[in-house]
């Protein structure tokens, strides 16, 4: 209701941008049987038409991340899990409530199982029904991820130590950053975490037998691909190669990317640049970065406008915000702002009016409560 509320003002005033610039895509998912794209614009799905799912109908100030089963969306935010069938009529998961989701990660066994890392320890999602509580840790959790045989690694810290915890393998990590992510697992069944601490970044990977720095200072990280034999960190000017399991690392060569996701019919990559491309596909690549070449499988100017029945949380939310995020998409041209404060009044019902110090009135009151909420915890 709150966040209802501040989109609609927030669009009345006629000053704010829905989403601040060009769209870039952060993640592609597979785990629906469909091509699903996680945006800064919100969601987009290949056997939907790339309708545009806006990212206020979930619900999520931030998303921790977001996960589409064959169920539907889950998206892990600030203040628990929101959950959806087809993108329109969103609920929030009751049984985990309002607690911080770090991380979602699908079921490499079960495509309906996600499981979701709280403080305390990890819950299942079985499709989109009700969580349970299914591994408590001692420690505090902060990211996990699962490799192809099933097996976790929950990464945290036991007072202020990093450590990781595998199929109840516990090893003190290295680092001394307060912030660790899992970003992939290799055939051998290591995982590859990064810590970044401000500007730079380090990775190291982990296993049961122990834990071993790749890189220990490095410009920050966007992804970490291990493909074959052959291991790819991507950064904001390009890829670096290791083709030695991690010895050496190349210097980074060709187009920047975001993201590197293997499929059946070949590779689908997130570009770098907003606006434009959203998404990237070869059928294959060989080792070396510097020969990839991409066609554009989707751009953004392509996506399709919200087409969620009136009284879902997507349809009452997103045409209101169409005129701006459409503008940013490419799909829309630009308006002034004059005319979009004329298009939001006839939308009210009223005249354009000044509604600058109500909009302030009402974050003050948004913020305030969200802060007595959290001091009530």
């Amino acid at each position: 209701m709150g966040r209802s509320l501040l989109a609609l003002l927030i669009f009345w005033s006629g000053w704010a941008h829905a989403h601040g610039g060009p769209p870039v895509t952060h993640d592609v998912l597979l785990g629906s049987g469909s091509v699903d794209l996680v945006t800064t614009h919100g969601f987009f799905s290949e056997d939907s038409g790339w309708m545009w799912i806006c990212e206020e109908a979930s619900g999520a100030d931030l998303a921790a991340s977001s996960v589409r089963t064959p169920s539907g969306w889950l998206v892990g935010t600030l203040a628990g899990v929101q959950t959806s069938e087809y993108g329109c009529q969103w609920m929030q998961e009751s049984t985990i409530g309002e607690r911080y989701i770090h991380h979602l990660v699908q079921d490499v066994d079960n495509p309906n199982h996600t499981w979701a890392a709280t403080d305390e320890g990890v819950w299942l999602l079985d499709g989109l029904d009700k969580a349970t509580f299914d591994i408590p840790v001692d420690f505090s959790l902060r990211h996990l991820g699962q490799r192809e045989d099933g097996a976790f690694i929950l990464v945290g810290f036991d007072g202020p130590t990093p450590i990781a915890e595998i199929d109840g393998t516990r090893l003190e990590l290295p680092a001394k950053t307060g912030r660790i992510e899992v970003l992939t697992s290799d055939e051998q069944g290591r995982f590859y975490l990064r810590f970044p601490a401000g500007l730079t970044d380090r990775l190291v990977r982990v296993s049961e037998t122990g834990a071993e720095v790749l890189i220990a200072q490095t410009n920050l990280i966007r992804d970490v691909a291990s493909i074959g034999p052959d291991l790819y960190v991507l950064y904001q000017d390009g890829t670096s190669w290791s083709f030695d399991d991690g010895a050496s690392w190349t210097p980074r060569a060709g187009e920047p990317i975001r993201c590197l996701v293997e499929a059946p019919a070949g590779f689908y990559a997130c570009p770098s640049q907003g606006g434009g491309p959203a998404l990237f596909f070869s059928p294959n690549l060989d080792a070396d970065p510097s020969t990839w070449t991409w066609e554009i499988a989707l751009n953004f100017d392509e996506v399709t406008v919200n087409t969620c029945e009136p009284g879902t949380t997507a349809g009452n939310q997103c045409p209101y915000l169409w005129r701006v995020a459409g503008v940013e998409l490419g799909v829309l041209e630009p308006s002034s702002d004059e005319e979009i404060d004329s298009e939001a009044s006839s939308c009210a019902g009223g005249k354009p009016t000044n509604s600058h110090p109500l909009l302030l009135l009402v974050l003050g009151l948004l913020w305030a409560g969200r802060y007595k909420k959290v001091q009530s915890r």
